[in-house]
């Protein structure tokens, strides 16, 4: 379940990395075996460059991967179960916030800042491109004309523009209520509910690619 949830917030396998033991790194049978995930202590894998660090999700969805992958590896009854999931989920929804650069992006309050902002500048790509929102000036006119002059001179194309956001933050929506979805059904009906729930997921993927 921690894998799965993984995979959607982060779209890649938990145990995959920037090998640094000796020799080549094995297969990722192997790695998991030996609980080499980017996020143990005394792992042989460690974030690449374009890792997403753990520090940007809520505090407790990192506590419930590092449970599950640290504490949990050899001892199954420690990891989080289902419930403790769908709990700091639901934590981690209610805390997230928009960013006032760009309006596809959004954050959680707790780590303080826009990480797809930072991750643009770092790294020259944003993987949720959309709509820069314009900085507004907080230096107003001292006189009448400088205020009919301000408002002549507004641009048109910044006045009442609709929002072309990209397709990312209705994936983004669709993963997190996939998620909850899935616990749900887990909860209710068992492994059958992972199994639906990947099968809606992979619907509304191929459903995308047709659209695009």
């Amino acid at each position: 379940l921690a894998v799965l949830i993984h995979y959607l917030l982060f779209g890649y396998h938990p145990f995959s990395g920037q090998w640094v033991g000796s020799g080549d790194s094995p297969d990722q049978t192997e790695l998991i075996r030996k609980g080499f995930w980017y996020g143990g202590q005394n792992s042989s894998i460690r974030p690449s460059q374009n890792t997403i660090p753990l520090d940007v999700v809520h505090p407790e969805i990192k506590r419930c991967f590092l449970q599950c992958f640290n504490d949990g590896h050899t001892s199954p009854h420690l990891r989080p179960t289902a419930e403790d999931w769908h709990n700091a989920l639901q934590v981690a929804i209610n805390d997230l916030t928009i960013c006032g650069k760009v309006d596809s992006h959004h954050y959680s309050r707790s780590y303080g800042k826009c990480y797809w902002c930072e991750r643009k500048a770092k790294l020259g790509v944003d993987i949720f491109p959309g709509v820069t929102i314009p900085t507004i000036s907080a230096t107003l006119p001292t006189t009448s004309n400088q205020v009919t002059n301000s408002i002549n001179y507004i641009p048109v194309n910044t006045i009442n523009q609709p929002s072309h956001s990209s397709q990312e933050p209705k994936i983004v929506l669709f993963t997190v209520i996939s998620i909850l979805t899935t616990l749900l059904l887990y909860l209710v009906i068992g492994d059958m509910g992972i199994i639906l729930g990947l099968a809606a997921i992979t619907f509304f993927v191929i459903k995308n690619i047709k659209n695009n």
